[in-house]
């Protein structure tokens, strides 16, 4: 029998050193560890948790990365506290509930998840990327909600409209280097519906003010459906997205260079390739045109131009394309019977709304009317409860663009001017231009549409020689309460012979 048990003890430490590689083991147990020598590998293996030093870096860093490719990070915890090369870290799970990364002796700790309130059962990494530690069946800490440049498929990107609190996505400072760079990717902490990038505290880019409770789907053959999603739960105001096909992979990142980038590629694919991105000119930064200026995008140029009833604060700068200083009104207001508004359609709305609530125009235009003060207004429906809102806008109007056809979200804004601006030629001919500058709009979202749809499903589904994209298009439907419902109609393939 002797024998038998020596066997027994060379198969039990068989089974040891595999399981000390990490090669199935996706959980952490209290007092249980990651080295250098051990990785935890996600259930489904597609993502893997450890050691890692990026490119040429003198410095390593605990991390997760796609298990297939391990170039490609989506989390870090240590990132403002790189290790030498050299040492020897351990990454653990504490009796006391939290995870640890402690340094090479052992004796500092590096990083710590910092939870109260009782020791966790587990840590685990799930087949979504995400490292959640457990107490119970209850998840009380998560890496989504953490530090990261990457945006996954289920991580919500979030703020409560009542605390304040946040999720924050932060730059590399650059590809080899994952310490918090410049950059960094959040929604509005005001809690309106909108995302900011900031430039070191500073906006840098805005998104469109959006629709709560819109979200967009879409589906392809043989990669089932994909879906974005704006809405709000429980004070919790968040954008999300997901996709139902598993054979691809998706990811949004804020680069360095502070642009949000849209990636997706086949499982089995080393390549990302960029779907798109934001800022994509100069026309998306931040105030680009000042005070009433507004942003107009030609193919690859921006063009600013004042608001109607507007002229250039310092032309001579304006003529060397500095347009900072913006717009200053041509005409005074007289507020009361000699002021109006002037409607401009497919507009990015300003940044520094108020919402009056739900009322009639009418009632939302006399409200703007009667207050000196107030700039603009827009009347649309931006709420999950299909109320249509009163916007309004007090003092300088800053962050404007027109011919905004991005994903068809532009929207009508009223601004204030004094009424003889209407009077003559020059209110017709804005209104004209406006026509033909919508129109030219719709034409280029359709295009753009048509193109993105068969890009995706060329990836998804037909990423074979010998196909083509015969047929695709893009339906908009409006219910009763004017709210937007997207959906793709399947595009039509035939086999070019």
């Amino acid at each position: 029998m002797g024998w038998v048990c020596c066997i027994s003890y060379v198969f039990l430490a068989f089974l040891c050193f595999f399981c000390n590689l990490g090669l199935s083991a996706d959980s952490l147990r209290p007092g249980e560890s990651v080295t250098r020598n051990r990785t935890l590998v996600s259930a489904g293996g597609n993502f893997a948790l450890g050691f890692f030093r990026p490119g040429n870096s003198s410095s390593s860093f605990l991390g997760i990365w796609y298990n297939s490719n391990n170039n490609t990070v989506i989390w870090v915890a240590n990132r403002e506290s790189p290790l030498p090369q050299d040492s020897e870290p351990v990454f653990t799970l504490g009796y006391d509930g939290n995870l640890q990364l402690l340094d090479g002796g052992g004796r500092n700790i590096i990083w710590s998840t910092n939870i109260s309130g009782g020791g966790s059962t587990a840590a685990q990494l799930q087949d979504t990327g995400d490292l959640v530690v457990k107490q119970g069946e209850s998840i009380v800490w998560e890496s989504f909600d953490g530090d990261s440049d990457t945006l996954m498929p289920g991580m919500r990107l979030k703020v409560n409209k009542k605390t304040g609190k946040r999720n924050l996505l932060r730059s590399w400072i650059g590809s080899d280097d994952p310490r918090p760079g410049k950059f960094s990717w959040a929604m509005d902490p005001k809690g309106s519906s909108q995302f900011f990038i900031w430039k070191e505290g500073k906006p840098y880019y805005r998104s469109i003010t959006l629709q709560l409770g819109f979200t967009y789907s879409a589906y392809f053959p043989s990669g089932g459906y994909a879906y974005y999603s704006y809405t709000t739960e429980n004070d919790e105001v968040y954008f999300s997205y997901g996709y139902a096909n598993t054979l691809i992979q998706a990811r949004f990142t804020l680069t360095p260079e502070g642009r949000i980038q849209f990636l997706l590629r086949q499982k089995a694919s080393d390549e990302w390739p960029k779907l798109w991105e934001v800022p994509a000119t100069d026309c998306e930064l931040y105030a680009r045109c000042g005070s009433f200026g507004s942003c107009e995008r030609f193919d690859s140029h921006s063009v600013c131009s004042c608001l109607e009833g507007f002229k250039p604060k310092s032309q001579k700068d304006w003529d060397k394309g500095k347009y900072d200083a913006g717009c200053e009104r041509s005409i005074a207001l007289g507020c009361g019977e000699a002021d109006t508004f002037m409607r401009l359609p497919m507009m990015k709305w300003p940044d520094h709304s108020s919402s009056l609530g739900n009322m009639t125009f009418q009632e939302c235009q006399m409200e703007c009317s009667k207050n000196c003060s107030c700039t603009a207004f827009a009347y649309a429906n931006i709420t999950s409860n299909s109320a249509v809102n009163c916007i309004n806008w007090f003092g300088d109007l800053v962050d404007l663009g027109h011919n905004y056809s991005s994903g068809g979200f532009g929207q009508d804004l009223y601004v204030r001017v004094h009424s003889s601006e209407l009077n003559g030629s020059s209110g017709n001919d804005h209104s004209s231009h406006k026509n033909k500058r919508r129109l030219v709009a719709i034409i280029v979202a359709s295009v753009s549409a048509f193109f993105l749809i068969c890009v995706l499903v060329y990836i998804l589904t037909c990423g074979r020689k010998g196909w083509v994209c015969k047929r695709a298009s893009v339906r908009v439907n409006c219910n009763p309460s004017g709210k937007r419902r997207y959906r793709v109609v399947t595009p039509q393939f035939a086999k070019n012979n």
